[in-house]
């Protein structure tokens, strides 16, 4: 080989390598500006952790949403965040949301937030009573014939069940005074 064409390729990388060096520079340094917030999602009261829970980061400032479920141990990461203000609000079916979060995420920084979700939905008080009265009205219903006494207008009510035992309840031990004074 020729010993020029070494110092031409020599001469080509050191004018290339320089040139193409700082183009890479703002891709590295934009993506170290990406932040985190991980945490653990948790049971009313802020004790055990709670899974499959549904986490939602909502960008105040550019309006979009990023969303992610914990794990098994409750725990979530939400990665790549840009720099700014989010809300954080967890949902799970049976649970009340949490409460709304708000946090600001500097370059680069990985935040720690816990969440603890709102007491199970609960019936109200007076949707409680009348759910109450209606089972009291279908009770009172099924067996009013039961409760009916005999008329002479008519034939005795239907009953429900066995009859009752001619000779007493069916144990099969004595219930009582027994003939063998031991």
């Amino acid at each position: 080989m020729n010993p020029r064409f070494f110092v031409k390729c020599g001469l080509l990388a050191s004018v290339i390598i320089p040139a193409v060096i700082p183009l890479s520079g703002p891709v590295a340094y934009a993506q170290t500006d990406l932040g985190v917030v991980r945490g653990v999602t948790r049971h009313p009261g802020g004790l055990l952790p709670l899974p499959d829970v549904q986490i939602r980061a909502h960008s105040v400032d550019e309006g979009d949403d990023r969303t992610v479920v914990s794990g098994a141990d409750g725990g979530f990461a939400i990665e790549g965040l840009k720099p700014g203000r989010y809300e954080l609000m967890a949902t799970k079916e049976g649970f009340a949301n949490s409460s709304q979060t708000s946090l600001e995420l500097a370059p680069g920084q990985n935040l720690s937030v816990d969440v603890s979700l709102g007491q199970k939905d609960s019936v109200s008080p007076k949707s409680q009573k009348h759910e109450q009265g209606r089972f009291f009205h279908r009770l009172v219903k099924a067996y009013a014939d039961d409760w009916k006494s005999t008329t002479s207008a008519g034939p005795d009510p239907a009953r429900r069940g066995f009859p009752a035992p001619v000779d007493g309840p069916p144990y099969p031990f004595p219930i009582g005074p027994t003939a063998d004074p031991r």
